[in-house]
């Protein structure tokens, strides 16, 4: 449980396999079906998530590049 707000840690929501697109809102087949994907469980297979936003950010340049290469006009 989280010290700063009480919610639930060890959830589904905070899960790496978490995806509501997959079967049972899981990727891992082997996990039991858990109802409640918001209230803490005792999954065997639960893995934290990577929420750390990354620290590199592509320059000006970069940007510019990409953009126009998504907007580039059809001869």
């Amino acid at each position: 449980m989280c010290t700063g707000c009480g919610a639930d840690v060890r959830c589904c929501l905070n899960c790496t396999f978490y995806d509501v697109r997959s079967a049972d809102a899981c990727r891992e087949p082997q996990a039991d079906l858990v109802q409640h994907k918001d209230a803490a469980n005792f999954c065997e297979f639960f893995a934290l998530k990577n929420t750390q936003p990354s620290l590199a950010r592509p320059s000006a340049a970069d940007a510019r590049a990409q953009l126009d290469a998504l907007f580039k006009k059809k001869s």
